[in-house]
């Protein structure tokens, strides 16, 4: 299984992973290696030595797709989503006012 496949059954069965890189990191670690036990330095030499994915490679999984996969965003982009509908306004009437001055 790759590291794609690894992340998307760990967004569909745990939700916590949705909002937080760090489950992800763990969940999709612990499909394939008991990490239990090993230190920070371990499980570095283990990313270096490219038997783990990065987690940045994880990351960026996680984000490509959650944008193609709508029901496998968490609840932080709902909230996100929410702010930007309340601020886009205040942004484009300061813009046009700042426009009329020049």
């Amino acid at each position: 299984m790759n590291t794609q496949n690894k992340v998307i059954k760990a967004l569909e069965d745990n939700p916590r992973t949705r909002d937080n890189d760090n489950a992800l990191f763990r969940a999709v670690i612990s499909m394939t290696h008991d990490t239990n036990g090993y230190s920070y330095e371990a499980i570095s030499k283990l990313q270096e030595e490219k038997v783990l994915p990065s987690h940045e490679s994880m990351s960026r999984c996680r984000r490509k797709i959650q944008e193609h996969n709508p029901f496998l965003r968490g609840k932080a982009h709902q909230a996100r989503q929410e702010l930007a509908e309340e601020v886009r306004p205040l942004i484009n009437t300061d813009f046009e006012q700042a426009t009329m001055i020049y």
